[in-house]
């Protein structure tokens, strides 16, 4: 077990309270920074989970919400979670977080490694290079981060193929809560009934943050173009007679600009809190035609129905380019248009 050692004295090994009981800080230790909206904060929660049924001790870092990194945060957001009554996990202990704080960049550890090193040929335990402790994403897909050990993964995970083989498991933690209006909520169970009978089409456009966002429309834009909804939607409709379409959209304005001559019905009222019945009603109906987002992505990896058609873009985002049949594997099930509406 590792003890910290602070000003020359070795501390007790680290403890805390947590609900459940009291656990100490191990040899291996994973840490999963959240941040994001809902839909990414569901990804790496379901990262937690895999890590979880893998037995790894794992822990979940919300520093990200804490006022002071919100206030530098470019679209400030909350814990959103917690929302989902059956979502549980274990944050980070202080102690934990101190830990992984005093690798980076640490003053001793850089003396360590210039002296002791080159006197040994080795490197004490102690002084192990600061970037074997800390782990950023680049890739649509890392397999390498479940043989990780004491390491800090920072990044959203967005693949399927990570957590594809708890997906029961996921089902059941990303249960919905009624919707806190009585009203609405009876409203939202009669729109669950209604798109399970009809050959309906849970369709997601993400304007508002994604384009008014010079970062954002760099990062995400270009993808789910109004090609890939044209190509998709001709797909879908081949398959599905009489299809109905359901709109779910931050931004109706530039939808209906996406949607020219299209007929179709705009789902509202779930904001704030009750965003998550969006995705509710998403994996209620047929098919899921999902905009590169989380939140509408979500929604399809969580329909439940044995006709499901699942419809995504073939990339998240513009720095991750996948070649399709590696997109194919990553996720299985899954139908890909491109931004030119053809299917790849």
């Amino acid at each position: 077990m590792r003890r910290i050692r602070r000003n020359g004295k070795l501390s007790p090994p680290c403890t805390w309270k947590y609900e459940g009981g009291t656990g100490q800080m191990g040899e291996d230790v994973i840490v999963i920074k959240v941040s994001g909206g809902l839909g990414n904060q569901m990804q790496q929660y379901a990262l937690y989970r895999k890590f979880k049924e893998m037995g790894r001790e794992v822990y979940m870092d919300l520093t990200w919400f804490s006022p002071e990194n919100q206030r530098k945060a470019g679209a400030r957001r909350g814990l959103e979670l917690f929302f989902y009554p059956q979502v549980h996990f274990e944050e980070e202990p202080k102690e934990v977080l101190r830990f992984f704080s005093q690798k980076r960049g640490n003053k001793a550890e850089r003396i360590l490694r210039r002296w002791f090193a080159p006197l040994t040929g080795r490197l004490p335990l102690t002084a192990r290079p600061e970037e074997d402790y800390f782990f950023t994403e680049k890739e649509m897909y890392h397999p390498e981060i479940f043989s990780f050990q004491t390491k800090e993964l920072d990044g959203f995970f967005h693949c399927q193929k990570y957590t594809e083989d708890i997906r029961e498991r996921l089902l059941h933690d990303f249960s919905f809560p009624p919707h806190s209006d009585a009203g609405q909520e009876k409203k939202v169970r009669e729109q669950e009934v209604r798109m399970g009978e009809e050959n309906s089409i849970a369709l997601h456009i993400r304007g508002g943050d994604y384009l008014q966002d010079k970062a954002n429309l760099a990062l995400f834009g270009g993808i789910a173009t109004k090609s890939y909804y044209r190509g998709a939607l001709r797909y879908l409709k081949e398959r599905m007679p009489e299809a109905k379409i359901y709109l779910f959209t931050n931004d109706e304005a530039y939808a209906g600009q996406m949607l020219e001559g299209e007929t179709y019905t705009v789902v509202r009222g779930n904001a704030g809190r009750d965003a998550l019945q969006d995705i509710r009603l998403m994996r209620a109906c047929r098919a899921d035609l999902c905009a590169n987002s989380t939140f509408s992505i979500w929604g399809g990896r969580l329909n439940d129905r044995s006709d499901r058609i699942l419809v995504r873009p073939p990339r998240m985002k513009n720095t991750q380019r996948v070649p399709a049949s590696l997109m194919h594997e990553y996720w299985k099930g899954w139908v890909l248009v491109n931004e030119e509406g053809i299917e790849v």
